[in-house]
């Protein structure tokens, strides 16, 4: 169910996109909203992936499965606070895990690079 709900949800997306006149296609705002679509995309295939091998957690398929019943019902507050808040706070966390490491890593090689160069001026 989760699968097809994403599925769909990025197709029908991209299906309003295109649906858009050459001059909106063609603007700022119109070439940032493909880039986020082709992003979206991009960043969903591993979870999509898992999820047709179903090799997904149980905990973070369940907490899928109430935010994407709660888009369904158009509740988009509580699926919000099903991700981040007050609700199942496993699919924030999960995702906080993937990239967690690498964002470290990146901001403490960054604060590095700038602490060597003021001591050097």
């Amino acid at each position: 169910m989760v699968l097809k709900f994403i599925k769909f949800m990025v197709k029908h997306w991209g299906k309003n996109l295109n649906n858009r006149t050459l001059d909106e296609k063609l603007t700022v705002k119109g070439k940032i909203e493909t880039a986020l679509h082709s992003q979206t995309s991009l960043y969903l295939k591993p979870l999509c992936r898992k999820l047709k091998a179903r090799v997904l957690p149980d905990d973070i398929l369940d907490s899928l499965v109430k935010i994407c019943l709660q888009l369904i019902d158009r509740n988009y507050i509580k699926a919000n606070e099903f991700f981040f808040g007050n609700g199942d706070r496993k699919c924030a966390m999960a995702n906080w895990s993937y990239y967690g490491r690498y964002t470290r890593k990146t901001w403490t090689r960054a604060y590095r690079l700038q602490a060597r160069s003021s001591r050097i001026k």
